[in-house]
């Protein structure tokens, strides 16, 4: 049996505290597990200023999700890998990125990426470059390959 009798009741003060975050930032340790940390001030001063740009400037930016299908090291260099870059419908793109003392090949190799796709083609090492592969300088030094959260389709926007 249903009792179909009941009543609304509003509270005075809401049902659940709201935790502020704000004031916590969420490090991994060397194990991967998430240490709670309270967060430093950075004074103004200490802050990194950057050039603006307006978001006219930053829509001009195509940004395309690619696979990178080969990856070759450059004859006479030191630090260039020849990266051919499937972005699905716009095509395979052959890409320099001077990435060779921070990969080997095998590493980059069936890994989805960030490809800035509307840079106008630039000549290096008497071949064409036909846009750029994002990469995130971490703090020690070390690059990491820009990627997306899961596998999606090649030529995917990045919005």
């Amino acid at each position: 049996d249903w009792n179909k009798t009941f009543m609304l009741k509003k509270f005075d003060q809401p049902l659940f505290e709201r935790l502020d975050l704000s004031a916590f930032v969420l490090p991994e340790n060397e194990t991967g597990a998430v240490l709670v940390e309270k967060q430093q001030e950075v004074k103004a001063d200490n802050v990194e200023k950057f050039e603006e740009i307006t978001i006219q400037d930053f829509a001009k930016v195509k940004l395309l999700v690619g696979t990178i299908m080969s990856c070759d090291p450059v004859k006479g260099s030191d630090k260039l890998y020849k990266l051919q870059v499937d972005l699905g419908a716009y095509g395979v793109r052959q890409i320099f990125s001077g990435v060779a003392k921070h990969f080997i090949p095998e590493q980059l190799v069936g890994k989805q990426g960030t490809v800035v796709a509307n840079l106008p083609p630039r000549k290096m090492m008497g071949s064409e470059s036909q846009g750029m592969m994002l990469f995130a300088n971490n703090e020690d030094g070390s690059l990491r390959l820009l990627t997306v959260g899961e596998v999606v389709s090649n030529g995917s926007v990045v919005s």
